[in-house]
Parts: structure tokens; sequence; C-alpha cells
């Protein structure tokens, strides 16, 4: 499966990723495959696969209920699924897009809540962790609630610190097939990305024209690892 027409090289699968016997990933729910990597698959039965790390441009773990507990499972499972593709090109990050995708979660997901979530003593964990083996998006379906991981900090650059920011529209409304198109969007500039790179053309990314960024706006709430909820000054 195709999952933009002008890049039909990538296709979208289920499965483990593999780089040696005591490496490997637990089954990812979506898997984004760049069919034109050799050496791609350990093995394959139609979609669901064991694949070499290389070859993965993004991972989803997907969450029918997204509460603490599967909160934990799916971050865990992109980082890993991110350290596995990081070791296999030799150290070279942010070759990877995660996102934990969850249909339903808490009936009251406010700020307080999201705040035990990254206190967690199983997310704290990860504070230590370089952030770009973090998800680079979290998003809460039902609420229309879509967390961008800033790992280059260009919400604050004095902080030095990544942080998830809410992303909406302007007008602050919850608007799911908006921010659903807002992940297909960063999916499909990673694929972009691997695409420009291998054939040296750098022209303007087509998944800019899925998403009008002029009306993204950046919620002053923002959350991280063991510090939970701060607001940016």
């Amino acid at each position: 499966m195709a999952i933009f027409k002008d890049y039909p090289r990538y296709s979208v699968k289920t499965g483990y990723i593999y780089l040696d016997d005591n490496k490997t990933s637990k089954q990812i729910d979506i898997l984004i495959i760049d069919e034109n990597t050799p050496f791609t698959y350990i093995f394959q039965d139609k979609d669901f696969v064991i694949v070499r790390p290389e070859p993965v441009i993004a991972t989803i773990e997907v969450k029918t209920e997204l509460d603490l507990p599967r909160f934990r499972e799916a971050f865990d499972n992109v980082l890993v699924a991110k350290k596995l593709k990081t070791e296999a090109l030799g150290g070279l990050h942010k070759h990877m897009y995660g996102s934990v995708f969850g249909y339903f979660s808490n009936k009251d997901l406010n700020s307080k809540t999201l705040d035990k979530w990254f206190k967690d003593s199983e997310i704290s964990k990860y504070e230590s962790e370089p952030s770009s083996f973090w998800p680079n998006s979290i998003f809460f379906f039902d609420h229309g609630l879509f967390l961008h991981l800033d790992d280059g900090q260009d919400f604050d650059k004095e902080d030095k610190l990544a942080y998830y920011y809410k992303l909406f529209r302007m007008n602050e409304e919850s608007d799911k097939a908006w921010q659903l198109a807002l992940l297909i969007t960063f999916i499909v500039a990673y694929c972009e990305n691997e695409n420009s790179m291998l054939f040296h053309q750098f022209n303007r990314p087509k998944s800019l024209e899925l998403v009008d960024f002029s009306k993204v706006a950046v919620s002053h709430d923002r959350f991280r690892p063991m510090q939970g909820h701060t607001i940016k000054k």
C-alpha cells in the first residue's frame, strides 16, 4: 500500500524490527517501510514482517484504549525502535518518525492527568535518554489532542530542552480530522526527506500542502518526562 501517490516506494506493514539475536523490538502496530532499501526483510508473510532497522521510516503504536500502562508500553516500543535504527546507522539520530496513537483515553484527559503520566516512574526514566528517541507525537484521538515533540527547540530557544506541546488550530476548537491530517503530514514529510536525500532533490515538500501551517497554534502548556506539566514563560 502506498501512503503517498508520488512515493509508491513506501509500504505499510506490521511486525518486528530485527537488528540481531539480542536486539529486537516488540511487535509494532504500523511500520512505514522503504521498499527500495536492499536486504529489507528477514521474514515476510503478506503484511506481517520481520524487518531490518534501516528501511523503517516511521513506527506508529496504535492503542484502542490509551491509559497509563499502555502509554508506558507504547512510549517504550517507539524508543526501542528508534534506538535499533540509530545503532544500525552507526549512531545517526533522527531518521525515524515515531508516534503513539490512542483512540480512547481517560474521560478527563487534562493537564493534571498528563502531568501524572509524564511524572510516572516508568516514563520519568526516559528523561535521561536523548529526546530524539522519544515519540515525535502523541495523539489522543477522542479528545482531539495532539502533542508534538519540539526536539529542535523551535518553540523555546532559551530553555535548551525538548518538550511536548499541544498543537491546535487558531480557533482552539477540537478538530480530529485536522489533527489526523497533521499526523499524516509529519509522516509523509519524513518519507519525502528520505527520498530527497537519496535523489539529491530538494524541492518544496508536497507534504506542506496537506495542512495550512499558518493556522497552527502552539499552547503554552508543555510536558516532559520527569518534569511533567509546566507552562512556557
